[in-house]
């Protein structure tokens, strides 16, 4: 909640995820596999902030 453009840029992902896997079709791995760099960014910086890793 604190961070707009982190939800944003999750939402951004999740759609084109999901626009993707309705084209070209898929499983719900892969729709969580083409979100997971957006995610896993969003993760790490939130652990940097929080000193949980360096």
């Amino acid at each position: 909640m604190a961070h707009p453009e982190d939800r944003e840029q999750y939402a951004a992902a999740k759609f084109a995820s999901a626009a993707q896997i309705n084209a070209e079709g898929g499983r719900v791995m892969d729709y969580n596999q083409r979100k997971q760099p957006v995610l896993r960014d969003i993760l790490e910086r939130m652990f940097r902030a929080h000193g949980l890793i360096d």
